[in-house]
């Protein structure tokens, strides 16, 4: 454990030397580092420095974090799950031995999709709960 905490922590140091350099200079970047006793391949340290600038640079997605209202989320939560009754029933129809391997596949895919869109919707209903629970848990 120690020592993955000091790897870190030499991890965020090379990113401050490449930065202290502008992404740009990785022969000092290469010569501080082993001046400060951090053992770094110099090819892969440039490899590291570009990747860095390419995740400094890009444009951070901006998050609402606003709950949405609370008749939209319910209206959209029923309809929801009146859309996964539909499809349970709709599948209970197919037998899955009498699946092609194709089916099998687009049939996994769909499940595997459904179950991310399920995480989505439970992870903003908790986020709302949360701020409803905040807000009037003084009451």
């Amino acid at each position: 454990m120690f020592g993955k905490k000091l790897k870190v922590e030499k991890v965020e140091l090379v990113k401050k030397i490449i930065r202290q350099y502008n992404y740009t200079d990785f022969e000092k970047a290469h010569q501080e580092c082993v001046g400060l006793g951090i053992k770094v391949n110099r090819p892969a340290l440039d490899n590291f420095a570009l990747k860095l600038k390419q995740l400094d640079t890009a444009e951070k997605p901006k998050l609402d974090l606003s709950p949405p209202p609370i008749h939209q989320t319910r209206g959209s939560l029923v309809d929801y799950f009146d859309n996964v009754r539909e499809g349970i029933a709709t599948f209970s129809h197919i037998e899955v031995d009498s699946m092609t391997a194709e089916q099998a596949s687009e049939r996994k895919n769909a499940i595997t999709l459904e179950l991310g869109e399920l995480k989505i919707k439970e992870h903003a209903l908790l986020q709302e709960l949360s701020l409803i629970l905040n807000k009037f848990e003084s009451y």
